[in-house]
């Protein structure tokens, strides 16, 4: 929980609303698609499409997760 990565993250089939962490110090903002994490955290906020599913991959120095969000409307 204590390191800190850098996060890219691919939103598609729904919009990218904010993303970063709670680090008083944010260079970048929070309306990019990167961000250093804070105490091993960050957070993303997606708004979904319209229906289907929501798929997130985050990418940091040296692996890459992705999940799946059902939409349901």
């Amino acid at each position: 929980p204590m390191e800190k990565h850098h996060l890219k993250i691919k939103v598609s089939n729904g919009t990218l609303m904010g993303f970063g962490s709670a680090c008083p110090y944010n260079k970048r903002g929070y309306h990019t698609d990167e961000a250093d994490t804070y105490y091993g955290e960050a957070l993303a906020i997606v708004k979904a499409g319209k229906s289907g599913t929501i798929q997130i991959a985050v990418q940091d120095e040296n692996r890459e997760y992705s999940v799946d969000i059902p939409v349901q409307q």
